[in-house]
């Protein structure tokens, strides 16, 4: 049987992560539109005015804030939710150690992995990594 104090408890973590996750889009639309509106306004301009009116390297500004917008949700995830953070760490350690190894078999003049010992002979595995649990916390 549940008790009050333990539904008080679950109704707490569900409105702290509802708040965390508020935030993360909060900050993800905010970068989004802070990467975008420059460009626009720009566009919008030259359209009604005419090129001349605003010179390529003034214009040049907008377009690569526009187009550095790729990167602004992953750093938005990195910086606001841990477990993106480790999940990362643990996919970039299993690459470098994937490509230590591969440099070691071609140092080696071993083609199939046969003269490593101890090591792993087989393809990164990143699905376990990568796989998304039910009670992740923001």
């Amino acid at each position: 049987m549940v008790t009050k104090q333990q539904r008080d408890r679950q109704k707490r973590r569900t409105l702290a992560r509802h708040k965390k996750l508020t935030q993360i889009i909060f900050a993800a639309t905010l970068a989004f539109l802070i990467s975008w509106t420059s460009y626009c306004v720009v566009s919008v301009v030259s359209a009604i005015i005419g090129d001349f009116f605003i010179s390529h390297s003034v214009s040049l500004i907008p377009q690569l804030m526009a187009k550095s917008s790729v990167i602004t949700s992953p750093l938005v995830y990195l910086t606001l939710i841990n477990s993106f953070r480790s999940t990362l760490v643990k996919i970039i350690s299993k690459l470098l150690n994937h490509k230590r190894i591969a440099h070691r078999k071609l140092k080696n003049g071993d083609e199939d992995g046969s003269k490593l010992k101890g090591e792993s002979k087989e393809f990164i595995d990143l699905q376990p990594i990568i796989s998304i649990k039910q009670d992740t916390n923001y």
